[in-house]
Parts: C-alpha cells; structure tokens; sequence
C-alpha cells in the first residue's frame, strides 16, 4: 500500500467512525402500490432505529400509523408493521389493516445508523483534501514533504505520490485534517439532500489548527493523550507511544 493510499485509509476509516456516532433521519419512496393484499416492502437500510416513529405516507396521506400487530386492526385502520431488524413495512390484507390503494406511492421517513451512500465520498474528494492537508502542515508545522502531482492518472490513487519516508503520527496527522474537511462537507450535503442527523457530538468544535500545534509539541501530556485516543479509534487499542529516532511508533 502506497502512503497515499494509507492516509485515505486511516482518514477514512476515521471518519465512518465519527459518522457512526449519528442517527440519521431518511427518507425514502418503498414503491407503487398494487393494491394487493398484506404488500410488504423493504427499507434500503436496516435495522431501523428506534427513537421515533417512521412516516409512511400513501399518495399524499400522511395519516398512516404504526401498529405492533395489524390482527386487531380494522378494515378501513390505515396501519402498518414495522419488522426493526430487517427493514420489512407490512400493510393489511383489507380485512385486518386498509390496503394501499392501488397506484399510489409509498413513501417513508425513518432513523437509520449506517452512512447513507448518497453521504460517503469517494478518493478523487480525499485527494483534493490530501492536498491541502500537504500544504497547511508544511505552513502550520513546517514538515518539508516532497510529493508530486499528476492529474493525468485515471486512479486518484496515483495522482499524489509521496516521496518522504512520513511517520505514523505525520500520517494520522494528514488523515485528520482530510477526515475534518471531509466531515464538515458530509454535513454540508446532509444540510442540501434532505438527510437530517438527529444526534451531532459536540466535541466536533475542535479547532485542528490548534490541535496540530499540541500535537506536535511532544512534551506535552495532552499530545500523548490524544495519540493514545488516535490509536484506540483506529486499531482498537490505546496503547502509549515511545519517542525512538525522533519518531512516534508503538
């Protein structure tokens, strides 16, 4: 794996985790109703979560509600199941529960705790943030890295290449700065797509300009504190560093 390549993965890696700490609220259209008895659809993400109550509206009726079990419904109740593990919307059969009239669209508004793939960024947008993260270490901290630049290459991948020999830290330190930019425009997209996150984490105010200077002051305790914090989002142990070569390593 190239140094490219291994700083996207960190920084990625970094940011789903951030990303599942949310709950998102989407919505969706289930599909076009056939009029048929019992018609059950299926959530693109799943399990649904609970917290709040899904939206299902039929043709413009917002007037559906959820039911724990439709055998006590009546023929003309507009109620629906929800199966929370797999996803699954389950209407009447006419008798017990109102059957969705025939032709209309269905559609549903529901908490889910995956990454919607509408949200997930793809390596051309990591790279153009690698880039600036290149650029305002060099200015922030003064790491003289020599990389080159070529746009002419199909894999995003390939278009930055790395020829300094970086250190664990100055790698998780470049992966920070994507997974920041990258966060704030997942957050963009949510605020323009419709996509609502019910929970946000305060703590997201970090100033990372501030954050790499205490970093890069190895002397200081909350340095050591935040790499040991890196070290348990990524690789699940938090483990202190020792200064070896004046490199970080475990």
């Amino acid at each position: 794996m190239t140094q490219t390549a291994e700083i996207l993965d960190i920084a990625r890696r970094w940011l789903q985790q951030e990303l599942e700490k949310y709950v998102f609220q989407f919505s969706e259209t289930l599909g076009v109703s056939d009029g048929s008895a019992n018609q059950t659809y299926q959530t693109a993400y799943y399990p649904i979560q609970r917290g709040m109550e899904p939206v299902i509206v039929v043709g413009g009726d917002s007037g559906w509600q959820r039911v724990d079990d439709l055998s006590a419904s009546g023929n003309t109740d507009k109620h629906f199941k929800v199966v929370w593990e797999t996803g699954e919307i389950v209407f009447g059969d006419g008798e017990h529960g109102l059957k969705p009239p025939n032709g209309e669209t269905i559609t549903i508004t529901y908490l889910i705790k995956q990454v919607p793939t509408t949200l997930q960024l793809d390596n051309s947008a990591l790279i153009y943030w690698l880039k600036d993260a290149l650029n305002i270490t060099a200015e922030e901290i003064g790491w003289s890295i020599d990389w080159t630049e070529d746009n002419t290459q199909a894999d995003p991948l390939d278009q930055i290449v790395i020829s300094t020999s970086l250190t664990y830290l100055q790698k998780t330190i470049l992966a920070l700065y994507i997974a920041r930019f990258a966060y704030y425009s997942v957050l963009e997209t949510v605020d323009v797509s419709g996509i609502g996150i019910l929970y946000r984490d305060p703590l997201h105010t970090i100033d990372t300009r501030s954050l790499l200077q205490t970093i890069h002051n190895r002397e200081d305790k909350l340095s050591r504190e935040y790499y040991k914090r890196v070290n348990l989002y990524l690789y699940g142990t938090d483990q202190d560093f020792q200064l070896l070569d004046d490199s970080y390593v475990l």
